[in-house]
């Protein structure tokens, strides 16, 4: 593995303090998550953990972007419906920067700089700046 997402940026932080211990799973690799609490995991590779082996109990952290894929709807549907667990997505750029990430209002993701695809709007979060406004919010949909 080239980096763990957590060295990626400084930007990066994960939504619960404090932090459990992490399992990076970004490159096509084997499937050790070991002692690990909660896990950070590529899009593009989500299909290749959902099983028995993969029971996450705590937030999901998926990478999103040019090297990593992209999460649908259905992915963040099957995480919560099946594990009751919600996700957090992660946007990088093509040298794995963090440029856009989801609060826990699940409104979109703030972007870092302001970009065509973002709006200045209030989250939910209390912060007013740039998002790309995704419409997902994972406890609304699981009502």
């Amino acid at each position: 593995m080239r980096h763990s997402v957590y060295e990626m940026d400084a930007k990066f932080r994960y939504p619960l303090d404090p932090q459990p211990r992490i399992f990076p799973f970004l490159e096509d690799a084997p499937w050790q998550p070991g002692d690990a609490e909660t896990t950070v995991i590529a899009a593009k590779l989500l299909r290749r953990v959902w099983s028995d082996a993969w029971s996450p109990s705590l937030p999901v952290l998926i990478v999103t972007g040019p090297r990593h894929g992209v999460l649908t709807a259905d992915d963040r549907d099957t995480i919560w419906r099946r594990w009751g667990v919600p996700v957090y997505e992660f946007l990088t750029d093509r040298s794995d920067a963090v440029v856009a990430w989801e609060c826990d209002a699940h409104e979109g993701l703030h972007v870092r700089e302001p970009g065509p695809n973002a709006e200045v709007r209030e989250c939910g979060c209390g912060i007013t700046g740039p998002m790309i406004v995704t419409g997902v919010d994972v406890e609304a949909a699981a009502a």
